[in-house]
Formats: C-alpha cells, structure tokens, sequence
C-alpha cells in the first residue's frame, strides 16, 4: 500500500523490517511463511524482536511445529500489538498476500 512506509533489510543473515507509519485505521497481521521442505522454524532457529522507540519491546521465538505459516503477531489500529506467536496454516491469516493467495 502507498500509504505504509516500510523498509527492509536483510544483512548477515538477518531481516530487519522497519514501519515508519501505518495508513489507519486498519490492524496489520505479522507472518512468516516457511518455504522450505526440510527445515521447520524451530530448525532454522527463527526469532522475531519487536524494537520500539525505547528499544526492545518484545521477543518471539518460533514454536516448535512443521507448519508453514507462524503467525507472530498483529497490529491494531492504535499501534498496539496482540500476541499470536501460532503456527498453522492460511486459516491463521485474514487478508490476501503472496503466501495465502486464496484467503479472504
């Protein structure tokens, strides 16, 4: 969406997703979606930090599962974030995106 200003970078192994601001109202949904075959999030020792304007705010580390998507968390439209931290499948997630095509 125009009206989110989200950067990414990826360096040593590490992506770093950074919201400079989110069109309201509107609740974002936060998910990883698990493309390989051989390796569950848990393997690849997956972790998710949520940093704030005062520093780190909160820790995910990946359930132990073989499922594909982890549902870390959602955003609200007051910037307020509601825990998950779920594996599964699309049924986890609301909206469309590249990994869920179908949802809706």
């Amino acid at each position: 969406d125009e009206k989110v200003d989200t950067l990414l970078e990826i360096k040593n192994n590490s992506e770093t997703t950074t919201l400079r601001k989110l069109k309201s109202p509107a609740t974002y949904e936060y998910f990883i979606y698990n493309f390989s075959d051989s390796k569950n999030f848990r393997d690849i020792k997956a972790k998710v930090e949520i940093h704030d304007q005062n520093g780190l705010a909160k820790v995910y580390n990946a359930p132990l599962g073989k499922d594909k998507i982890w549902k870390i968390f959602e955003l609200n439209e007051n910037g307020e974030i509601i825990d998950f931290n779920q594996l599964g499948d699309c049924k986890l997630i609301k909206g469309i995106s590249v990994s869920c095509p179908q949802q809706l």
